[in-house]
């Protein structure tokens, strides 16, 4: 599809973003609700890189491991906050969903969804330091895995709260 064209309206998912219209063929709308802007501002505040591949390529001025280290343990510390927040929002979503509907089915849900998430994220993080043998990597590798999947929750979470 050339940048021209348009793609058919069944084919694109409106996204919410603020004011700037069609973007590369994607349809936009502009937020009406004034929580979920200040939900993706705050979470754009939180999370300025989330698209980044790799956390300790983001960490361009470190010269040694040590501050390696501290460069991505602090991306754990703003991850773990925009998780928290991400988290609250879904939260409120399946409340306002299960009053709607009557039932007690999304909040309960989302609960299970995130305990098995953070068990998953706690073995799959392990299993990669452990894949460093021990090496002084180790501890650099498991934070980095856990800021990567951390982002990818946030925007689950997020996508959910939409």
């Amino acid at each position: 599809m050339d940048m021209n064209s348009v793609a058919p309206a069944w084919s694109v998912r409106p996204i919410c973003i603020w004011g700037l219209g069609p973007l590369r063929g994607i349809v936009a709308r502009q937020c009406h609700n004034r929580d979920r802007t200040m939900r993706h501002a705050l979470l754009l505040l939180l999370l300025p890189t989330a698209a980044m591949a790799d956390p300790t390529l983001e960490c361009s001025d470190a010269g040694s491991q040590v501050e390696i280290g501290s460069c991505v343990s602090a991306m754990e510390d703003r991850v773990a906050l925009a998780l928290e927040e991400s988290y609250g929002f879904a939260m409120q979503a399946a409340a306002e969903l299960d009053e709607v509907t009557g039932r007690l089915v999304a909040q309960p849900a989302l609960e299970a969804a995130q305990s098995a998430w953070e068990s998953y994220r706690d073995a799959q993080c392990e299993a990669i330091g452990a894949s460093y043998g021990g090496g002084s990597g180790t501890g650099i590798a498991i934070t980095s895995c856990r800021v990567d999947l951390g982002r990818a929750r946030v925007d689950e979470l997020l996508r959910f709260a939409d």
